[in-house]
């Protein structure tokens, strides 16, 4: 009997070492998943919650310094925040207050209400879903008031002057969503059917009296741009103007500006690069209006720019427009300033510049360098447009 059971008995025995020895090292392996996982960028313990998502966001982040109604403030887009910057003695706020994970590419009201791109991380060990949502907050603080559902990947939030709608690209469908700020109304804005491209929204620009918004299309690299003309119900649209094709390049046409009569005023250009990759032909700025559909040439370029123009910002008065020219093969933006009709063109700064903008008055420019990579810079500048004079807008 003795001779039988001790051989069983050391089975038994090293059967339960065995297993406890399994059960540890599984454990050992789920708890190294787990650590790697949330140790990833954007996961848990790095302390870089969201880090992956909120640096995409980053790079697509509107960053134009916009002015508040009074002109004594910027509101700027830095280090994942919103903030209400005094130009004067630097002071400044977070807008909103410190929330969620990241606020992205603030628009500014006449009403002085900011439309922006909320994030939210809302993920779990095992994936890592983001909320995206557009709010709209107080310039003087306040509750944020959620306007949209959560959305995979929206940017560029524009209020309407008067502080009632605010429209965005919805990038995942290519539309363009039009919402009320103070009622449930919604309407969604879809390019033109066409079997041989997929458009998308490439910018949104209101009207003075926020009745309209002039949608810009973008297809694939050999297909038109288009821009039009819709009203904030969606019902009534007018095409402005389409690209045509040159040779095996595209021409182009830029994000708008509206004059303070009504009629648009944008950049375009025929088609063709040089050696360099830049522009070959002659840019020019043309208006439009509704009652004269046929395109004026408001100033012809000629060979002054050899780059990819950014957005038109004109002054209160309507009479002086800035504008940023990308110079890609040189790294670097050039900012100009210009009377309506095309004369008094001044080359007032350079640097890594999205865009432009006037203060309220008309007296003052603002731009924030964004950097060589177009998201890390932080620093805002105010400029004196008759002088060139710089200042560096400093804060607490």
């Amino acid at each position: 009997m003795t001779e039988q059971t001790e051989p069983t008995a050391n089975w038994g025995k090293r059967f339960g070492i065995a297993l406890v020895v399994c059960i540890i090292v599984g454990i050992l392996l789920v708890a190294g998943y787990l650590i790697l996982l949330l140790s990833a960028p954007g996961v848990g313990w790095s302390g870089g919650h969201g880090y992956v998502d909120t640096e995409r966001w980053a790079r697509t982040a509107a960053r134009i310094p916009q002015w508040s109604p009074d002109g004594t403030i910027v509101v700027v887009n830095t280090s994942l925040r919103i903030w209400a910057v005094n130009v004067q003695d630097g002071s400044r706020r977070v807008v909103p207050r410190l929330r969620h994970d990241g606020q992205f590419s603030p628009s500014v009201s006449a009403t002085g209400l900011v439309a922006y791109m909320n994030y939210e991380y809302s993920g779990n060990w095992f994936k890592e879903p983001t909320q995206l949502h557009v709010e709209v907050v107080p310039i003087d603080g306040g509750k944020p008031k959620r306007l949209s559902e959560s959305l995979q990947f929206s940017t560029h939030p524009v209020i309407s002057p008067d502080g009632s709608h605010v429209a965005w690209q919805e990038r995942s469908s290519g539309h363009a969503i039009i919402a009320a700020v103070n009622t449930s109304d919604r309407v969604v804005v879809a390019p033109e059917e066409d079997k041989h491209v997929r458009k998308h929204v490439w910018s949104l620009t209101w009207s003075p009296d926020g009745d309209h918004l002039a949608v810009v299309w973008s297809g694939a690299r050999s297909n038109p741009t288009e821009l039009e003309i819709v009203d904030r119900t969606g019902t009534e649209r007018q095409k402005v103007a389409s690209s045509r094709r040159a040779g095996q390049d595209w021409a182009f046409i830029s994000a708008p500006a509206w004059l303070p009569d009504g009629r648009l005023i944008f950049f375009i250009r025929d088609g063709g690069k040089d050696s360099d990759g830049n522009p070959a032909h002659p840019m020019k700025i043309v208006a439009w209006s509704s009652s004269n559909p046929i395109l004026e040439t408001v100033a012809d370029l000629g060979a002054n720019f050899q780059g990819w123009p950014r957005p038109l910002q004109l002054s209160s008065d309507g009479a002086r427009m800035a504008f940023v020219v990308g110079r890609g093969n040189v790294h670097r933006d050039d900012l100009y300033t210009m009377r309506l009709d095309g004369t008094d063109l001044k080359l007032i700064d350079t640097g890594f510049y999205q865009g432009v903008s006037w203060s309220p008055d008309g007296t003052t420019l603002a731009v924030q360098d964004v950097g060589i990579n177009g998201f890390t810079g932080e620093e805002v500048f105010t400029i004196d447009p008759n002088t060139g004079e710089k200042s560096l807008v400093r804060w607490d």
